[in-house]
């Protein structure tokens, strides 16, 4: 059995979805499957699968399917990205394979095998097969290796204040949010971390700049608070207790905001509207240490790391449903 990974990323459309893929390949790999993504040509996207010298191929930039000549009855293909629909589902079926989709919406149509939406949504929004299993919530959160079981007790100090916007910073928010943090002047250090696709800061005093590190746990973690546009980095950022003010760039990330927000585990800020009326205030609250606790205990108590793992181990049991002709 090999599991396929179908993703695109680009400055554009932003790369959270190969990220998730890159979350749901390390996750298979550590489970001993054999793994391959499968993205659109893009150098940002080639470059972050090769520095974790993960299998990929391209689909020659036209989205053409022949890159489905690779799967085999037995095999799982994983569909991430908004753009894939029925007619690549029913492909990849044709070929024998288990299908699976991600979502982020909480409706349509989805004849697959297993359908993971990491949102606390609702299940009767979704029109399915009958035989359709479907993963919802935040225990299914498709974070990256090295999140798990990571946890450090974070001082009363304002230290660092780590600021990540994307993969691609798709909404180029980058340089106000900057702006606003540089006028708080409430934490003593700015950590900025960039994706390969975004464009760069330029150098600010005070200001330190890493881009697609490695071991983004550990960077991650060095942080007493963070500004985050709300997306997959959302869950890896509760998953660690790092107390977060959070920012909407897309209609697309309300139910993340929604399932943090609500439970008391994140700030929200607003949309990229409200950046300069509501950023500063936020930034004033994650500078309260009673404040970053009850953030930080509600956060990890969110999310556990573990979604990958329990979404191929649900991958899995479909092959042995199906019956695995190898």
């Amino acid at each position: 059995m090999r599991i396929v990974l179908r993703a695109d990323g680009s400055p554009g459309i932003g790369l959270g979805h190969v990220m998730r893929s890159i979350a749901l390949a390390q996750a298979s790999l550590a489970a001993g499957l054999e793994t391959i993504l499968v993205v659109n040509q893009d150098p940002a996207v080639e470059t972050a699968l090769r520095r974790r010298e993960l299998d990929y191929l391209t689909t020659g930039g036209t989205g053409a399917r022949r890159w489905l000549d690779i799967v085999h009855p037995g095999d799982v293909v994983v569909y991430d990205g908004y753009h894939f629909g029925a007619p690549d589902h029913r492909a990849a079926r044709d070929r024998g394979a288990v299908v699976a989709a991600v979502d982020d919406f909480g409706w349509g149509s989805f004849f697959v095998d297993l359908l993971v939406n990491t949102n606390p949504v609702d299940r009767t929004t979704y029109e399915t097969l009958p035989e359709t299993r479907v993963l919802l919530g935040p225990e299914y959160a498709l974070i990256r290796e090295g999140f798990a079981g990571r946890y450090r007790e974070r001082d009363r100090s304002s230290g660092t204040l780590l600021v990540t916007l994307g993969g691609a910073d798709v909404a180029a928010v980058s340089s106000r949010v900057l702006d606003v943090v540089a006028q708080s002047a409430v934490f003593e250090r700015t950590l900025v971390v960039q994706g390969p696709a975004a464009e760069d800061v330029g150098a600010r005093p005070g200001l330190e700049v890493v881009v697609d590190p490695i071991d983004v746990a550990a960077i991650f973690d060095s942080a007493d608070a963070a500004v985050a546009t709300a997306g997959v980095t959302t869950w890896e950022l509760l998953c660690l207790g790092v107390p977060t003010a959070l920012i909407e760039v897309a209609e697309n990330q309300r139910h993340v905001i929604r399932a943090a927000t609500d439970l008391g585990a994140a700030i929200f800020v607003g949309t990229t509207a409200q950046i300069e009326e509501r950023l500063g205030d936020a930034i004033d609250q994650l500078a309260d240490p009673a404040i970053r606790r009850e953030l930080t205990w509600r956060g990890r108590d969110l999310i556990d790391g573990r979604g990958a793992e329990r979404v191929v181990g649900a991958l899995e049991e479909a092959i042995k449903r199906r019956g695995d002709p190898r």
